[in-house]
């Protein structure tokens, strides 16, 4: 195993010494580079990487998902999941202000807002007190360069799943203000299919049961979004803003299933029968806020205050019809309704009060309150079934308090932040006390930053983070919630979770030739808090079966090397090559005084490929074609007690400008080898299970974008056009 991680990072050292020997100009790193008056694809500011949408013409006909698949460090699989290096969890963030749009919501607004409004997506893989969370954060910045003028964008995107998304998009901006409105609308339909197969053991190691089940799911997912966001200059020194992010969808599933399970012990036999599900989920979901922002002098000094929260509205329904193929007598109808209406308020205040030319120091305070209600009735038969209705309400508090501070001198950048975070959890079930929570918890969190730009633009940067993670109410109530064939529970002795992690980085902008960095990163977890699955005899059942309980599972680390490389080996030709390779290893305690251990080497890599042809035409209104090809290939993963295969995922097609990028259009190919399936293995000595879920992921998409209107940037930008190269 050691001898295949030396000959992995063998190879990608060699990559970088191959594409590092081109010579560049100082100063070129996280600013504009030297080359003519293009901005560089990929740079660094501070503990950012930036990845500039608006100098890359490959992906100006895709949407916000086919952008972020190309900045670095950060992974969207075929579903339109957002993750950061080795699965980490990440914000979103527009304009530096968080998006709180949820799960479909989230997913469906990004994939059908177009690239073509981005100017930059900031990638913070460790980010500062300031920015109040402790996943990394995405922050996607559209474009900022529209003065004094207007552009209206129409578009429709659709695929074979079939797939149809209108969408609109108006952008007004002059010396006073700035505009932007955005309107689409989603329907998707598509199928998939599941199998799992699952042991389940006694106490004493005895088989107690085997279940195999074989689904068929059918999905239909109506949505539409909705955002506005406004910026008003007061003066030259004060901004008002106000956005308003909104999103409506309402997802239904049939599934056919078949399920044959095996008892042992309690009642032995064996038991076949059928499920058809019917479910359904409606969500109503916003994200508003307004904010002022008052700068103080040239240097930094600023002081900010901003309100934002959410609305969002759940409305679950389940219906189940269970026929047994001989024993009728345990044939039943079940219909389950869950409301869950949820919000978010918040108040933040900034203060960045700078000293001199060598840096600042920085104070914030923020407040919020998070109430939350949930009411699940079910019923069986047309009779309320008490064992699996239940309501709760739950008041969550935030306070938390920082202060930071920047030092620059000659070449180095020093930042470092500290903050004080309380928490306090109230969370009540009618009827039933045992799963009430009253919870405080008091954390600290350090940061620290470095960077040092040398005097051949290479630059190093260091990273530190401390984090504290307290468990939710959720993970600490002592409420049971019943399903159909096991039960979860929560544990109220739950501890705080710790989190170190360290990150060194290297990038070097290679003039006109592209862009390459390496980052090692090392990420360690001391009583994480996560979900155990054991079995036991369950009185409501009438038999052994699983259920899941919240627990400081154990400890972890991950540590690893990435390669990030943009080369542009010809004006019409850009090769993107991303490598990421690591170790990941867990012990966890799945059942008091039993331990597991897994250590495994994994890896990803990503391809990108895009060229432009038929440039040189007599045809005036033709802007040539470009032709893309994506790769994405992830090793074998592992989270506790289970295992999941590799993944692979293979994308192309093309795209064209026409009159002078009025028109657009492109057709791709998704996953054209259908490769992509998900197949999990759970190694839980007590719970061993493999279940596989392939989705219709090969399909032909389709689209086109229409311009009305200048924003005084299109002739600007090169767009593939041909440059001189300069002599070295």
């Amino acid at each position: 195993m050691l001898k295949k991680i030396l000959l992995v990072l063998l190879a990608m050292s060699m990559a970088g010494v191959i594409v590092a020997q081109p010579r560049f100009n100082r100063h070129s790193s996280s600013r504009a580079s030297k080359r003519g008056d293009n901005i560089s694809l990929y740079s660094i500011d501070g503990g950012k990487m930036l990845y500039n949408v608006s100098e890359d013409i490959g992906v100006q006909t895709g949407s916000a998902i086919d952008a972020l698949r190309n900045a670095p460090g950060v992974e969207v699989d075929a579903e339109g999941n957002i993750s950061y290096r080795g699965g980490a969890a990440v914000d979103i963030w527009i304009n530096d202000k968080p998006l709180h749009l949820k799960a479909e919501a989230l997913k469906q607004y990004l994939k059908s807002f177009p690239a073509a409004m981005l100017q930059r997506i900031e990638v913070i893989a460790r980010p500062t007190a300031k920015y109040h969370t402790q996943n990394s954060v995405i922050n996607i910045v559209t474009n900022a360069k529209v003065m004094n003028d207007q552009l209206l964008c129409l578009g429709l995107n659709a695929n074979s799943r079939p797939q149809i998304g209108p969408w609109v998009d108006y952008m007004l901006a002059n010396d006073n203000m700035r505009f932007n409105i955005f309107l689409s609308g989603v329907y998707v339909r598509y199928n998939s299919e599941a199998n799992s197969n699952s042991r389940l053991l006694a106490p004493d190691n005895t088989l107690s049961s085997i279940i195999s089940t074989e689904d068929r799911i059918r999905n239909h997912t109506w949505s539409g979004n909705f955002g506005v966001d406004f910026d008003y200059y007061l003066n030259s020194t004060t901004t008002l803003s106000f956005w308003l992010w909104a999103a409506a969808s309402h997802d239904s599933c049939a599934t056919s299933s078949l399920t044959e399970r095996a008892e042992s012990i309690s009642s032995p036999g064996s038991y076949l029968y059928k499920d058809n599900f019917r479910n359904g989920n409606s969500l109503t979901d916003a994200a508003f806020g307004v904010r002022l922002e008052k700068k103080f002098d040239n240097l930094g000094g600023m002081f900010s205050i901003d309100y934002s929260g959410t609305l969002m509205r759940n409305y679950l329904y389940d219906t189940d019809r269970r026929k047994y193929d001989s024993l009728t007598s345990l044939n039943f109808n079940r219909n389950i309704v869950t409301r869950n209406p949820s919000q978010w308020h918040g108040i933040t205040a900034d203060l960045a009060l700078p000293y001199g030319d060598y840096g600042e120091i920085n104070f914030g305070l923020r407040g919020s309150l998070a109430p939350e209600q949930k009411d699940v009735e079910a019923t069986r038969k047309n009779k309320i079934d008490s064992l699996r209705s239940y309501s709760f309400t739950n008041g969550t508090r935030e306070l938390s308090l920082y202060a930071g501070t920047v030092y620059r001198v000659d070449d180095f950048t020093l930042s470092a932040s500290l903050s004080m975070d309380n928490a306090w959890y109230n969370l009540d079930y009618a009827d039933a006390d045992s799963g009430d929570v009253k919870k405080h918890y008091l954390t600290f969190c350090p940061t620290i930053h470095v960077s040092y730009n040398s005097s051949s633009t290479d630059i190093f940067t260091f990273s530190y983070t401390h984090y504290v993670v307290p468990p939710t109410a959720a993970q600490l109530t002592r409420f049971t919630v019943y399903g159909y064939d096991g039960y979860t529970t929560g544990n109220p002795s739950l501890s705080n979770g710790h989190a170190n992690n360290f990150e060194l980085g290297w990038n070097r902008n290679l003039d006109e030739f592209g862009n390459i960095g390496f980052n090692a990163w090392f990420n360690s977890d001391l009583d994480r808090t996560g979900t155990l699955t054991d079995v036991a005899y369950c009185d409501r059942f009438g038999r052994i079966v699983a259920f899941d309980q919240s627990a400081n599972i154990g400890t972890a680390r991950q540590g690893g090397i990435a390669l990030n490389a943009t080369l542009r080996p010809l004006d019409f030709m850009r090769i993107r090559f991303y490598a990421n390779l690591y170790d990941d290893f867990y012990s966890v305690q799945y059942r008091p005084g039993s331990w597991q251990e897994s250590e495994r080497i994994c890896y990803s890599l990503q391809f990108n490929f895009w060229m432009k042809v038929l440039e040189n035409t007599p045809i005036s209104w033709f802007d040539g074609l470009q032709f893309f090809v994506n790769a994405v290939y992830r090793s074998r993963t592992q989270t506790p007690l289970a295992e999941a295969d590799p993944y692979f995922a293979f994308d192309c097609g093309f795209s064209t400008d026409l009159y002078e990028r009025r028109l657009s259009l492109f057709l791709n190919v998704n996953d054209l080898f259908g490769t992509v399936h998900t197949k999990i293995n759970g190694i839980n000595p007590y719970n061993p299970f493999v279940s596989e879920n392939t989705t219709e992921s090969r399909y032909i998409g389709l689209g086109l974008t229409l311009r009305l209107g200048d924003t005084g940037t299109d002739s600007r930008r090169s767009h593939g056009r041909k440059r001189t190269r300069r002599r070295r």
